[in-house]
């Protein structure tokens, strides 16, 4: 099973995984808010998507971005699960160290990195 993992913010980290090797991610990156769209171009190489979402307390321009990068991802990706960080963080796999493999091509942000553990998340729980 293929899933993809969206870890929404000003920079946008994804993350595709299959669930038959772990070993690495399918592919992995992050969008500047300019390019979140670009993000279609993953349509159709899953079989589940995972959007992280969390509450926007304050009308601040940053919440203003982020809420308009959750509108886009939901018209993307309209059958998606929604994740709350409390989820997927409170596990012990949001802490455990991603193998050494996964940071071949360069090092990933720390949205890259919780987009992955989201996947690998999901992938625990639902014993997939």
């Amino acid at each position: 099973m293929k899933i993809l993992a969206i870890d929404p913010g000003i920079t946008t980290a994804y993350a595709l995984i299959d669930s038959e090797d772990l070993s690495q991610p399918l592919i992995w990156g992050e969008r500047g808010f300019i390019r979140i769209a670009k993000l279609e171009e993953l349509q159709g190489r899953y079989d589940v998507v995972l959007i992280e979402r969390t509450l926007s307390p304050t009308s601040s321009q940053m919440n203003k971005k982020l809420s308009t990068v959750i509108s886009i991802l939901m018209r993307l990706f309209p059958d998606n699960i929604i994740v709350w960080p409390s989820t997927w963080k409170s596990h012990p796999i949001a802490k455990r160290r991603l193998p050494h493999l996964y940071y071949k091509i360069y090092k990933p942000s720390q949205h890259m990195k919780d987009a992955m553990r989201m996947a690998l998340h999901y992938v625990e729980v639902n014993d997939v």
